[in-house]
């Protein structure tokens, strides 16, 4: 996406959401396609006998999740200046509807550029967060 959905950000701005399905088909081909082969993440027998009870998410594809959302949100310069620090802090796992959030914390305007710090996370259906951390942006 190149026209970003937040033509005008503030201090305070909550971010555009991204809302995703999770279950253990996508879990499956992401595995298939980052090579994160784990049993944690494969194998629901495995799964259920973990501390988790059940297989769980990628981190990195949670990862993917919030850059979706700040691309979303900020266009092309998410792609050239934005960098992410996460923390995974829960479980996510097949069956959950996850939602990334995020809320613009400040603002600093240098020479002709702004850059936009956020703090974003992820939550689940039933408000648990299973990632959380911040991001900085640099819009021209």
């Amino acid at each position: 996406m190149s026209n970003p959905l937040l033509l005008n950000p503030q201090e305070g701005m909550e971010l555009i959401g991204l809302v995703k399905h999770l279950n253990q088909d996508k879990i499956n081909r992401f595995a298939g396609i980052s090579g994160g082969t784990s049993l944690v993440h494969l194998d629901p027998e495995f799964g259920k006998k973990t501390r988790f009870q059940s297989t769980v998410a990628h981190g990195i594809l949670l990862i993917a999740y919030l850059s979706e959302m700040m691309t979303n949100n900020f266009g092309k310069p998410w792609f050239t200046t934005g960098d992410l620090d996460v923390r995974f802090v829960g479980p996510a796992k097949p069956g959950d509807t996850l939602i990334a959030r995020g809320e613009i914390l400040k603002i600093d305007r240098v020479g002709n550029s702004t850059q936009v710090a956020c703090s974003v996370w992820i939550e689940n259906h039933r408000r648990e967060k299973v990632a959380q951390g911040q991001t900085q942006v640099t819009l021209e």
